[in-house]
């Protein structure tokens, strides 16, 4: 049995505002282990990304706590949480969030360089995850000179460029076609399947979910279905 790298207990967010409250989480409790590929899927508002924005140490719960890797992320400081999002998470964005003036090079470089790795250490893995995506040759270029798959590529590596054990992506596929969608799910999940690490994706695409280990289902802020058989059951 793999080990629990993720777990929430109780977990609960509200946003309050113009003397409304939205309770976006209510009292979800999950466990994630060790190598696992998740899909999260649910409609709009149901609760996801605040999850993974949750998880990712991006906002703060209301209540209920939360433990990556053996932290619980709600004890720490903001120096701590970044630290933590630095060297336990990385992070795969919808709309890529490369830096436009950077080469594909220094944007995979960037994590690196702020835990303070070496000019001549952080070029090296930066290539070296560049060439893991398929984009050594591409090194050099702006993300203006890169297709949509290609920028998501460049993504991948930055986030795998730190080696975090855990892989956040909130709708990595999104912005992409078909076919190019089909080649970014199979490369997240051999990394997955070579690397052992742990894959979380929010996702509306059955698809991508098909790929996964478990789907967990949110609605209206709670989790609505764990399903570890959805594979078993396009079959039937």
């Amino acid at each position: 049995m793999s080990s629990v790298i993720l777990q929430t207990e109780s977990l609960s967010k509200i946003y309050s505002g113009g003397g409304i409250d939205t309770v976006a989480l209510d009292d979800v409790s999950i466990k994630i282990y060790e190598g696992e590929f998740i899909a999260i899927m649910g409609p709009s508002g149901s609760g996801k990304s605040t999850l993974l924005n949750l998880i990712g140490a991006l906002d703060s719960p209301t209540s209920g706590k939360i433990q990556v890797d053996g932290i619980e992320t709600t004890t720490l400081n903001s120096a701590g949480l970044a630290l933590l999002r630095n060297k336990k998470i990385g992070f795969i964005f919808q709309s890529f969030n490369l830096i436009s003036r950077f080469s594909a090079l220094s944007n995979v470089e960037l994590p690196l360089s702020i835990l303070g790795v070496s000019t001549n250490e952080r070029k090296k893995r930066a290539y070296e995850m560049l060439k893991m995506v398929g984009l050594e040759d591409r090194w050099k270029n702006n993300p203006n000179q890169l297709s949509g798959g290609q920028q998501q590529r460049v993504a991948i590596a930055r986030a795998l460029s730190v080696n975090p054990p855990i892989i956040l992506g909130d709708e990595p596929t999104g912005n992409l076609d078909t076919k190019t969608s089909e080649s970014i799910v199979d490369l997240l999940y051999d990394l997955n399947q070579k690397t052992g690490k742990t894959i979380i994706l929010i996702t509306h695409d059955p698809e991508v979910a098909m790929r996964a280990s478990r789907v967990i289902t949110f609605k209206d802020g709670h989790i609505e279905d764990e399903d570890y058989d959805i594979k078993l059951k396009k079959t039937i």
